[in-house]
């Protein structure tokens, strides 16, 4: 069998990280990472291996400690050992060992992170493993906030890893519970990955604590002199993006990440903050709610700001985010809580509650966006690089009609602001003249195409689908959307016609790593044409049950 597919990038050739499972020795299993072009994987570590120690790849724990098995790990884009003049992928994954580790500290663990390069893999961190953070911004200035590490306990451990993420040049990110006296807290952690240690050529580098709750913060000096709160709740790495968690909110180009906070203030308010974690792991402020009226003039709202969904950062972008706002004057449509979509490129440009939503094709009888979703109209907003300077936009709304009012809605193929109906519930799905579209799914948008999407349908057939969008389409009209994979149709490739589909996963998010996105890559100098990559079940015919599937368009 295999697990989910990572498509990464090689400036030119594609290559897909995946694990596996094959007979090992009398009839065993055995799992195993494995890197490399699609069709001729390399091997880079099998269950069974030794465990190495974060002192250096060559250095293995003692009495022999071992993998027992690898759920999905995460994937960086291939870069050049020296020491074996080829390219090799960075990669980390969450794994259980035998027999348990012995900690310094007491107690042992039987779980922990690992990263590596190819065949060498350094511990990262361990379940069970006590803390020791270290105050990184202590002093605060018109440029740099300060954060001032909790107070934990002296036997503050971590209780468990909750999700991995990784940037395409191999930077790590991961949440972890933290646990002192029966109370566990969020925290986000980073750990650069450094070819020369993986080489034994430097010392090790531990992960960085980036933010946890129960840290002191000032999360704006230059704007907001003297706001300074406790951390109240992290959201990192595609966690509660409802539809789009697996889009993969990383940058594709300087490893920096998107993540929303909250503080409790020491004026008893609470503020929501958007914040991008740097390449070196600053926590820096983009937008923050509440005190919009000082906070980025271009955000001065009467009634404020109350919370923000899902930030997303595109390659050479800013962060895209829906901000949540009160219900009061001037606005009066929708009743309750309004939203809009804000860019720190050019703030609130997008569209809002009481806009009126275009057609397919911009004409025709105009409707408002309205609420859904638990009282949003919009899904979490997902961005995608549209060429310098600008960011396109897809998201899934409901809107005023009577009648099929749920659909996909983006700007990637239309004039820069315009918003275009992708899809909608009702109407007939690109490739299923005789079908409607019933639920949207699972929504992503691929840098320099757009919306990729999920859907069920129903009709004469029914099923399930993957659609992608393409503003350079040859045989469509330019962004309209593109059937890709459905289920119970067949696959073929050189060899001929496989077995009909039984099921495909692509944009669902992955236990342990939900925001990594693994379905496709960006490509800045790539060409327009690029594959999407998903697993796929089969119906087993001529024995054929599982297989790792590419749609090119």
């Amino acid at each position: 069998s295999f697990g989910r597919p990572s498509l990464t990038n090689d400036l030119g050739a594609d290559w897909v990280g995946f694990w596996g499972r094959a007979g090992y020795n009398a009839g065993g299993i055995a799992y195993g990472i494995f890197d490399g072009p699609l069709g001729a994987p390399v091997q880079y570590v099998l269950s069974g291996t030794p465990v190495s120690t974060p002192d250096a790849p060559a250095t293995i724990y003692a009495p022999s400690v071992y993998f027992t098995k690898f759920p999905d790990p995460v994937f960086g884009d291939p870069i050049l050992d020296p020491s074996l003049s080829v390219k090799r992928g960075p990669w980390a994954v969450t794994a259980p060992v035998k027999p348990s580790i012995a900690l310094s500290s007491g107690g042992s663990s039987s779980q922990g992170i690992w990263a590596g390069v190819g065949t060498k893999h350094r511990q990262v961190a361990l379940r069970n493993e006590v803390i020791t953070p270290s105050p990184r911004y202590t002093v605060a200035s018109s440029v740099t906030p300060f954060f001032t590490p909790p107070s934990f306990a002296a036997n503050t451990k971590i209780q468990s890893f909750t999700n991995l993420q990784m940037t395409p040049n191999g930077t790590l990110f991961f949440t972890a519970k933290l646990t002192s006296s029966g109370k566990a807290t969020d925290s986000l952690w980073r750990y650069q990955f450094d070819l020369a240690g993986y080489n034994g050529s430097s010392s090790p580098v531990p992960p960085l604590l980036v933010i946890a709750v129960g840290e002191t913060v000032e999360p704006d000096h230059n704007n907001l002199i003297g706001l300074i709160g406790t951390v109240t709740g992290i959201e990192a790495l595609g966690v509660a993006t409802d539809i789009t968690a697996s889009h993969g909110r990383v940058d594709a180009t300087n490893s920096s990440i998107p993540i929303r906070y909250q503080i409790l203030a020491t004026n008893t308010k609470t503020y929501d903050v958007v914040a991008e974690v740097s390449p070196s792991g600053l926590v820096m402020t983009r937008m923050i709610t509440e005190q919009s009226t000082l906070f980025y003039p271009a955000l001065s709202y009467a009634d404020g700001g109350l919370s923000f969904m899902g930030p997303d950062l595109a390659a050479h972008a800013k962060i895209v985010s829906t901000l949540t706002l009160l219900d009061t004057t001037p606005w009066s449509i929708p009743a309750g809580t309004k939203y809009r979509i804000a860019n720190t490129n050019a703030p609130v440009f997008r569209p809002q509650s009481t806009n009126f939503a275009p057609d397919k094709l911009g004409l025709g009888t105009p409707f408002r966006y309205q609420g859904l979703f638990g009282g949003s109209p919009f899904s979490s907003t997902v961005s995608g690089y549209a060429g310098d300077p600008r960011v396109s936009i897809a998201f899934r709304a409901s809107t005023d009609a009577t009648a099929n009012n749920v659909g996909i809605y983006s700007d990637a193929n239309a004039p820069s602001m315009i918003m275009r109906e992708v899809a909608r519930k009702g109407t007939a799905p690109a490739g299923l003249s005789t079908s409607q579209y019933a639920t949207f799914f699972n929504l992503s948008n691929m840098d320099g195409k757009g919306p990729l999407y999920e859907a069920s349908f129903t009709g004469i057939p029914s099923g399930y689908g993957l659609w992608g969008c393409d503003p350079h389409a040859g045989n469509f009209p330019k962004g309209d959307p593109q059937l890709l994979i459905q289920k119970g149709v067949s696959t073929a490739n050189a060899g001929g016609t496989y077995p009909t589909i039984t099921s495909f996963q692509c944009l669902q998010p992955v236990s342990g790593s939900i925001g990594q996105r693994r379905a496709w890559t960006y490509k800045l100098n790539g060409p327009l044409m690029r594959p999407v990559l998903m697993k796929a079940s089969f119906d087993g015919t001529l024995g054929i049950t599982t297989g790792i599937v590419t749609a090119t368009y």
